[in-house]
This record gives structure tokens, C-alpha cells and sequence, in this order.
């Protein structure tokens, strides 16, 4: 398929979201964990016990009717544990890397549910966001305290394998681009942007739109390729961003996101980058095949092709006021709406990208 085609193609899918926007959310993460709890001091004789541990940062709203949920964020691990006796009290700390412990909650109501004398403890507690880390490096505990012996538990992540062994996950980071250069027009497949009264489109880029199921800090992985999917790469970047002159042309972006305990998915966009002219030839295009009827459509080319003509001349200031004329003459009653949509947005940052309101 050639360059004009591509180009074609990206207008004629224009409604799509943009991988730009900053306004991402966190898709819901849930994980178990496993307490692994061995007697504390000299007391040899207490065996080991485990039991398990819950993390979810999204729950669904129990009152929503039917099958549709509405997330709330919620960052809760639950605790439930059998025990053979009342327990004097359950301590929730956390241990850092110096080995100094600090106490996050202290447990003392127990209830024998059963009337057996067996005492189930289960209890939930909300996590900050450095809580978090911890949980994840494995710093958070929970030590159970018997009249005459104690425990200690560290809180790690697990999951089982086919054949029923506990293996240890990660969840990793999730990549997402956000375009910092503004007047871009955002398309199915990424975003547009006008060169201007350059040949470039000076572009900058970032990933700070990137979200750590753990609030971890991330470092970033980039692999710019010419064209879209599986054409030549044209560079590699580190860093959360970076800045680039395109020339024309399609662009693959690749991101990856990665913290101290491993990557996430590669995530990817595209950009289009089109001389004014090349624009507004595009819209002409698109007036002559979404217009209603012949008369409107005969009307906007003429104004658009003049408009075309000036910047083909680098008359950017003629190019902008037959802009102005055709956006004043537009009526959302002439096209399909997101045809109309799509006439709007490009003539507003076509002018925008070259230092005209309009």
C-alpha cells in the first residue's frame, strides 16, 4: 500500500483514541500472596505453618446492576488465618533493608467463630503507596503472638504451575505515550501532526504516562521504525523522553517500561507527519466524499484548494484566512459527524501549528 493510501487510511479511521492522552487507567491487578510463618527465638518444637494473603488495587462496585462493573481503587491486602489458639495479639510490620522493623497495625480483637476453641483471623488493611513497594520486595510481615510462642511471616507473591508448585511472580509496569508537542489530531492508529512552515515536525515525546502496578519508579526502553509495523528501525532511546525532527512519513513507536524487578509488555503507536499542503489536500478529499449533496461539497474544495495553492507558496498567512473562511462556513448538518469532527480539528491545528487562531 503507498504513502498516500496510509495516509488516506488514518483519516478515514480518525475516531480512534489516542494512545497520547494522558487520562490512562491502571487495569485492575490482583495477586496472591503466601505467608510462610516459622516459630520466632529458640522454640524448635512449634511447626510451621502458611497461610494466604490477598492484594487487589480494584474491587467492583457490589450495587452496579448486571454484568457491568465500575471499578474503585481500593490498594487492600486481606489476611485470613487459621489458629489452634486465641493469639495475644497480630502485628503487621514492615522490615527495611537496615533490618529496622516498623509496626503498620496492630491486631487484638479475636472471636472464636467456631465454639471449638479454633480462632480464625481475617482482616484487611489499606496500603500506602511505599507500603506497596514494600509488599512487592518483600519487606512486609505479619508476626502472631501466642501466650507462650511466637511467629513471624513474610508476605511473598506466588502462583501455581501445572503440577502444583508455588512459583513467584511479577506483575511489570504498563507503557503508555504521551505526546507532549501540542496540535496533534489524534487517529485509530496514533496520532497526526502538521510539519508547518518547516519540512519537520519537531516532536517530543515522553512516557511518564506510564503506570506502575506498584508504584515503583520505572526506567524506559524506546525503538522508533520508519513506516508502520516491521519497517526499518531508525532509532533506539533511553530515558522518559526525548525530542525528534520527522519529515513526512509514517512512524512506529515502541515503549517499554521496566522497574527494579523486571519489564512489562512493549507498548505501541504510530505517527503521521503531513506538510500543510499535504493536509489540507486530505481534507479536500474528504469534503468531496462525506459531503451531503454536490453544491456544499463544490463550495469547501474551491476555498480549500486556494487554501492549498497559498501554502504550496508558503503564503501561510492567505492559507490560514481561507481556513478561517471554510471553518465559518462549516455546519455539522453537511457531513457525517465524524467527518465534521475531523474537518474542525485539522483546519484549528493546522493554523495552531503555524502561530494562527482560528
Amino acid at each position: 500500500m503507498g504513502y498516500k493510501l496510509y495516509r488516506l487510511l488514518a483519516i478515514l479511521i480518525f475516531l480512534g483514541f489516542s494512545w497520547g492522552a494522558r487520562a490512562q487507567v491502571l487495569e485492575p491487578i490482583s495477586m496472591d500472596f503466601q505467608i510462610q510463618f516459622q516459630p520466632v527465638g529458640d522454640d524448635t518444637n512449634s511447626p510451621e505453618f502458611s497461610g494466604p494473603a490477598y492484594f487487589s488495587n480494584v474491587v467492583p462496585d457490589p450495587y452496579t446492576p448486571s454484568f457491568y462493573y465500575i471499578f474503585a481503587v481500593t490498594d487492600t491486602l486481606e489476611f485470613s488465618e487459621d489458629l489452634y489458639t486465641r493469639p495475644a495479639d497480630i502485628l503487621f510490620l514492615k522490615k527495611d533493608k537496615q533490618g529496622e522493623v516498623s509496626v503498620i497495625t496492630t491486631y487484638t480483637n479475636f472471636s472464636d467463630y467456631t465454639g471449638t476453641g479454633d480462632y480464625y483471623f481475617d482482616a484487611s488493611v489499606r496500603l500506602t503507596k511505599p507500603q506497596i513497594s514494600a509488599l512487592v520486595s518483600g519487606e512486609l510481615y505479619l508476626q502472631i503472638d501466642f501466650p507462650t510462642n511466637s511467629y513471624l511471616g513474610r508476605i511473598l507473591p506466588f502462583s501455581y504451575d501445572d503440577n502444583g508448585h508455588t512459583n513467584y511472580v511479577y506483575l511489570g509496569p504498563q507503557a503508555f505515550f504521551d505526546f507532549k508537542t501540542p496540535n496533534y489530531r489524534p487517529i485509530s492508529i496514533g496520532v497526526t501532526y502538521i510539519t508547518g512552515r518547516t519540512p519537520y515536525a519537531d516532536i517530543d515525546v515522553s512516557g511518564d504516562a506510564s503506570l506502575d502496578p506498584f508504584y515503583l519508579p520505572m526506567s524506559f526502553s524506546w525503538s522508533i521504525y520508519q513506516g508502520l509495523r516491521g519497517g526499518p528501525l531508525l532509532f533506539n532511546r533511553t530515558g522518559t523522553s526525548w525530542r525528534y525532527n520527522f519529515a513526512p512519513g509514517y512512524y512506529t513507536l515502541n515503549l517499554q517500561a521496566r522497574d527494579r524487578y523486571g519489564a512489562g509488555q512493549w507498548a505501541y503507536t504510530t505517527i503521521v507527519v503531513e506538510t500543510t499542503q499535504q493536509s489540507v489536500n486530505d481534507m479536500i478529499s474528504n469534503v468531496q466524499s462525506g459531503a451531503y449533496d454536490n453544491r456544499t461539497a463544490q463550495k469547501f474544495v474551491a476555498i480549500l484548494q486556494q487554501a492549498s495553492s497559498y501554502f504550496g507558496q508558503n503564503n501561510w498567512q492567505a492559507g490560514c484566512a481561507q481556513l478561517k473562511l471554510f471553518a465559518g462556513s462549516l455546519k455539522p448538518r453537511q457531513f457525517p459527524a465524524y467527518i465534521y469532527d475531523y474537518l474542525v480539528i485539522n483546519t484549528q491545528n493546522i493554523c495552531a501549528t503555524l502561530g494562527y487562531k482560528n
